[in-house]
């Protein structure tokens, strides 16, 4: 059995821009520290957490959308700065006030059980997508369709409720992969223990806590690819394990680790370090429909409290950016620059007092022990405030990497940080 020559860390949050590169790396660069793809050999990759959906339509975490992405494709892929590139689709185009979008995809797409992959498929997927049984987190991402129609085999037709001129970065998402219109209109539980898709590869074998394995599908519709023989995908819980297994050459690649572990990895022979920019962002959620943060002037209070630079310095060991209360930054093309957040105590007292906390709130942060310091100094500004923040441990965040947002969301946003009542 041939493994890779190099081993490989990427030090990033793997969010989108990250992971949606990452099949590429694995069946097109990796096993030759020349650069010259050599075929065959067994890539063996660890994560950091179980991927405990293997659903294509359902993945959630980093890990679960990374085996879907290997077994799955979508109609387009995403490049690092979050540019669209074809993927099953070749090319789209819309009409002049971008309420329809029509994708023509690539001739002769086979499933790995050998079944066509035309746009009935396509059309039947994002059905699926958009019904409330198939708890799809696509759902709300894709919500902007109102109708998906196969115009012919190898066209599919999007109609929308409003103007959108992002979607063909939007249909790039985790959770839009193309599957059989057999299994989106029969029984969808199949793809929860096995992969019919159209990916560089199919799944093995899956121990969701232990190892999942996937191999070469022989219907890839990239000539010649995937140059590897299979992919193991090794689950460490424990951080230091997972670390010790790269060093030791029994892993060959690290699909994330700590900012703080970073640079001693990055100065080991052997080891190619790779830090890569992320979409990833850190955010505060707040419960927007009840008491207290029903009330606009107590998250704009609570936005003031954060001292957003030091956040970077704590949270992202200065591998990140401050957050200026949106979860979009540089990476994304209609990116636009907001003036810098500064922390206003003296206003934010003003704001609680207006909200009818003269004398300031008891609030309970859920939320990860891990980067280490955040709580604590998330917890400092806001009790200076008139903030007194009990702190809970609840799960463990995605890490932060070198062009992440950190810093409040005063609206709403993924269950990255909880801040409720």
């Amino acid at each position: 059995m041939r493994h890779p020559t190099r081993r490989v860390i990427l030090g990033s949050a793997a969010g989108l821009p990250a992971l949606s590169g990452l099949s590429r790396l694995a069946f097109s660069q990796a096993g030759s520290s020349a650069g010259t793809p050599r075929r065959g050999g067994t890539l063996r990759l660890s994560v950091d957490q179980a991927a405990s959906v293997i659903h294509p339509l359902r993945t959630r975490v980093n890990p679960e959308h990374m085996v879907a992405e290997l077994c799955y494709s979508n109609l387009t892929t995403l490049t690092t700065d979050m540019k669209p590139l074809p993927d099953l689709a070749e090319s789209w185009s819309s009409n002049a006030d971008f309420t329809e979008w029509t994708f023509k995809l690539r001739k002769g797409v086979r499933f790995s059980d050998g079944s066509a992959c035309t746009a009935t498929d396509v059309v039947a997927t994002y059905k699926a997508i958009l019904d409330p049984k198939t708890a799809s987190p696509a759902r709300a991402i894709v919500s902007v369709i109102k109708e998906a129609v196969a115009v012919d085999d190898e066209t599919a037709l999007f109609r929308l409720h409003a103007p959108f001129v992002d979607l063909p970065a939007t249909v790039a998402y985790n959770a839009t992969r193309i599957i059989p219109a057999a299994i989106a209109q029969g029984d969808l539980s199949r793809l929860s223990r096995e992969s019919i898709g159209t990916g560089p590869f199919k799944l093995v074998s899956y121990e969701p806590d232990r190892l999942i394995v996937v191999a070469r599908n022989e219907h890839y519709f990239v000539p010649e690819q995937p140059y590897l023989d299979r992919i193991e995908i090794r689950v460490y819980p424990d951080s230091s394990a997972e670390t010790s297994a790269l060093l030791s050459g029994d892993n060959d690649l690290m699909v994330i680790t700590a900012q703080s572990e970073f640079p001693r990895l990055k100065g080991v022979r052997g080891v190619d370090a790779m830090q890569v920019p992320s979409g990833q962002f850190l955010n505060v959620n707040m419960a927007c429909d009840q008491k207290p943060f029903s009330d606009p002037r107590m998250r704009k209070a609570l936005s003031l409290c954060v001292d957003r630079e030091a956040l970077v310095g704590f949270v992202a060991l200065d591998a990140g950016k401050p957050g200026q209360d949106v979860p979009v930054n540089s990476i994304y093309q209609f990116y636009k620059p907001e003036p810098p957040k500064k922390q206003d105590i003296a206003e934010a007292k003003r704001l609680l007092t207006a909200a009818g906390y003269p004398d300031g709130i008891d609030l309970t942060l859920v939320a990860s022990d891990n980067p280490f310091g955040s709580l604590s100094e998330t917890s400092l500004s806001l009790t200076i405030c008139g903030v007194v923040v009990n702190t809970s441990a609840a799960w463990t965040l995605p890490l932060v990497s070198a062009d992440s947002v950190i810093g409040p969301d005063v609206s709403s946003g993924s269950k990255d940080l909880n801040v409720r009542p």
